[in-house]
């Protein structure tokens, strides 16, 4: 029997299970040092999602003043396809509006359609393309000549939310 997923805030100890879920999920995953590095900051904040016993996923995410950034999510390969993407996402969005957040901005790589089909559900627009921003390719993508992937910029207003 599979326990009910759980989404709490993240802490120190997260930080190992984090990164190696990214070297899992990741097409070119941060490192343990990157991910280290920003949780340092007073204006970076994380959530993860627990169930059967283990990390199934996380959001990391960086308020300035009243706006916020999503800096990475994830969710482990084989817990794919079961809504949790999406309940990260929406934990960061409830969170980000509870602090009175006015907008959440964030870069997807062009060729993840599963990512971009939820930011699309949820409400997020396209505010511009950054060429070649990402190394390697997301699988079914095609990337330019120099192997590097372009970003599409979304945003959501949660004033109105």
């Amino acid at each position: 029997m599979q326990d009910v997923p759980r989404l709490r805030p993240g802490q120190a100890a997260d930080l190992k299970p984090i990164a190696a879920l990214e070297q899992l999920a990741a097409v070119a995953p941060w490192t343990l040092s990157q991910f280290a590095g920003l949780v340092v900051k007073p204006a970076t904040h994380s959530l993860v999602l627990e169930g059967d016993n283990a990390l199934l996923g996380f959001a990391l995410f960086q308020r300035v003043l009243d706006e916020a950034t999503l800096l990475n999510i994830a969710v482990r390969p084989d817990a794919q396809g079961r809504g949790l993407g999406r309940r990260l996402l929406q934990g960061v969005i409830d969170c980000l509006t509870e602090q009175g957040v006015g907008r959440l901005l964030l870069e997807v790589r062009e060729g993840n359609s599963v990512a971009l089909g939820l930011y699309r559900k949820l409400g997020f627009t396209e505010d511009g393309m950054r060429r070649d921003y990402y190394p390697g390719s997301h699988p079914g993508s095609y990337p330019n000549k120099n192997g590097r992937e372009n970003a599409v910029l979304m945003s959501l207003t949660l004033e109105s939310r």
